[in-house]
């Protein structure tokens, strides 16, 4: 039925996007949205029969709204897509989740547990012009599986050990391993950085949101627009 709606839009000539029935439509000022949103509840509520939640309803700034995860972050020429904080927020859950210790599975293991969420992720936002925030989260990542590899070497002895065994010196693995920082704070020190570099990471095959970001070639342009208006 919501097909009929989205031809309506394109009869119009309105810029718009939908998923199920919730949907955003952009204007070019605050008075023609008003006008597009009292027409747009008129035809969805006489000529489809469906309700329309006002309460959800609302017109405001593009920076002030989102949609499954993206933002818009209006500029002179053009509107860039972000990702939410709340879509990272999930992401990042999801990754600690699969990097606890208490998995008890190799590194190894967790890596390619881990790629099918890094793939998945990346090619839904990968549209998203936020190369920063994919760098950010590969080095993240990577701290992650750090902290897991040295939290099960338990032991002082252990962690001086495998350290050593990753081309570290012996005075240098001793020092890491009788540190008294946390595990997160260990993750972070430049000896496991040497002892597990990112091309150490790499060639353990974890994948990069950077390099898949880069592969995507999904493009498509953004109104010029600095009005929105989500309806549920």
């Amino acid at each position: 039925m919501l097909d009929r709606l989205d031809k309506w839009f394109e009869g119009h000539g309105y810029y718009f996007v939908r998923y199920a029935d919730d949907f955003q439509i952009y204007a070019k000022s605050e008075a023609k949205a008003k006008k597009i949103m009292d027409k747009t509840t008129a035809f969805i509520e006489k000529r489809l029969k469906l309700v329309v939640n006002q309460e959800k309803s609302a017109i405001g700034k593009i920076d002030g709204r989102s949609f499954l995860g993206f933002k818009l972050a209006s500029k002179p020429e053009k509107a860039d897509i972000r990702i939410t904080k709340a879509a990272v927020k999930s992401f990042k859950d999801k990754v600690r989740k699969k990097t606890k210790r208490n998995r008890g599975k190799s590194i190894f293991w967790v890596i390619s547990d881990l790629n099918r969420l890094i793939r998945g992720w990346c090619q839904y936002f990968g549209i998203a012009d936020v190369t920063s925030v994919w760098k950010r989260l590969d080095a993240w990542i990577r701290r992650r599986l750090r902290c897991y590899r040295i939290k099960q070497r338990k032991r002082k002895y252990s962690i001086m050990t495998f350290v050593k065994g990753r081309g570290v010196s012996k005075q240098a693995a001793w020092n890491y391993a009788l540190s008294d920082d946390g595990w997160w704070r260990r993750a972070y020190h430049p000896t496991v950085h040497k002892a597990l570099s990112n091309r150490w990471f790499k060639r353990a095959g974890l994948l990069s949101l950077v390099e898949i970001r880069s592969r995507v070639k999904t493009r498509f342009e953004t109104a010029v627009c600095d009005i929105a208006r989500t309806v549920v």
